[in-house]
């Protein structure tokens, strides 16, 4: 049987830091460039796509947080490691997807609904400058 991703253990890593404690939805998404010139060259490699991180998170002003990090790094180019099945090294049947330069996005939203019980997170989008991730196996 295969291996099937749930949405139980993936890593997240900025910069060498673990924000899995923050983070409740972490997706990498592609789509068509907005380049006016795509060469054939560009298309060989995989080019032509515009890569992002989305990230949703828990809003917290903690110095550690993801939501502290993205407030204060807005713009900044970090390096990102996702590791969907959470494991601490790369195998190929549990990859780890590198994105060595990744601009931070624009602050997180701060605040929300009124409620004893209620958590406030945030969304944000991530440009990855590198273009598509590397499926890093271990091997």
């Amino acid at each position: 049987m295969r291996q099937r991703l749930r949405g139980a253990r993936l890593s997240i890593e900025v910069d060498g830091t673990e924000h899995n404690m923050d983070t409740t939805s972490v997706t990498i998404t592609n789509e068509e460039a907005d380049d006016d010139v795509v060469t054939f060259a560009d298309l060989a490699e995989g080019e032509g796509r515009d890569w992002f991180l989305d990230i949703a998170a828990l809003q917290s002003t903690d110095a550690q947080s993801l939501w502290s990090f993205n407030w204060d790094n807005e713009g900044d180019t970090v390096s990102v490691t996702v590791a969907p099945h959470g494991n601490e090294e790369p195998t190929a049947d549990q990859p780890h997807f590198v994105c060595p330069e990744v601009e931070v996005g624009p602050p997180p939203d701060l605040g929300g609904e009124a409620g004893r019980e209620n958590t406030w997170t945030y969304e944000n989008q991530w440009r990855i400058l590198s273009g598509k991730p590397t499926k890093v196996t271990g091997a």
